[in-house]
């Protein structure tokens, strides 16, 4: 098993709605990425991050494997697990990325998130 860490700023919340902030890299041809669990450090700043919605984890372009509802919406740091949308474990044979649901126009908190992963071949 694999286990990537990312340092993520307000600055890289606020644009990954826009631009979606990839994770994880796709796989090379004939693998998978299989997705065991997405942890979610946050540290509290001063500021909350006001927009609403969820962080949403997923293959680009694609409907949301893990989300976490109301982390952004925090106003102490805190630790958790990403919420599955479907039955975990997740394969992707694309980039995972991290987005947010909704334009978040403040905030100054940090995130360091956890993905554990394994690589499997498939053909």
């Amino acid at each position: 098993m694999f286990c990537k860490r990312y340092n993520l700023s307000a600055t890289d919340i606020i644009a990954s709605y826009a631009v979606p902030k990839v994770l994880l890299p796709m796989p090379p041809v004939g693998y998978t990425n299989k997705i065991v669990n997405i942890a979610i450090s946050y540290n509290y700043g001063t500021t909350p991050f006001a927009g609403g919605g969820a962080l949403y984890f997923s293959e680009a372009g694609r409907q949301p494997q893990f989300f976490d509802g109301s982390i952004l919406q925090k106003v102490a740091s805190t630790y958790r697990m990403a919420t599955p949308s479907v039955v975990a474990p997740v394969d992707l044979t694309m980039d995972l990325v991290l987005s947010t649901q909704a334009l978040q126009s403040a905030g100054d908190g940090a995130f360091v998130i956890l993905v554990s992963y394994v690589v499997v071949q498939i053909t």
